[in-house]
């Protein structure tokens, strides 16, 4: 029953904080804006995420967690949805991870829910990866 309350709690708490979001969105939609359908991570950052993903995340999230995350940020810039998740996360120890932990299991994350991998490295602190939009892969 407990870990009912948590899981219902974290979702009340995502939906709220992603309703403030839209309020105060800045994200850019320019067609000259990089996309996730361009390829923003390689799958060496996906590889090394996934391993990541399963020590930190996935005792708290499991593997379909995020597209619903996803949908619900669609217009949302990634970088804000990168700083909610490396500032929040993993749950008992939020911000512990380095930014390229944070990046690569990001990375993860876009290779599960279907959007392609490139060459490029995911930066999060590059200016291009700011104003990526969230849209649905395809």
């Amino acid at each position: 029953m407990k870990r009912h309350l948590v899981r219902a709690l974290k979702k009340i708490t995502l939906t709220l904080y992603v309703s403030l979001l839209s309020t105060f969105s800045i994200a850019s939609d320019s067609p000259e804006a990089v996309r996730f359908s361009d390829g923003i991570y390689n799958k060496a950052q996906a590889k090394s995420g996934k391993k990541l993903y399963k020590k930190h995340c996935l005792s708290c999230h499991e593997k379909g967690y995020f597209e619903p995350v996803f949908l619900a940020w669609q217009g949302e810039s990634a970088g804000t949805l990168y700083e909610v998740m490396s500032a929040a996360m993993p749950e008992s120890s939020p911000g512990s991870l380095s930014p390229d932990e944070y990046a690569d299991i990001f990375a993860y994350v876009l290779k599960e829910i279907g959007y392609p991998s490139s060459t490029a490295t995911l930066d999060p602190d590059s200016e291009a990866f700011s104003k990526i939009i969230i849209r649905p892969p395809g």
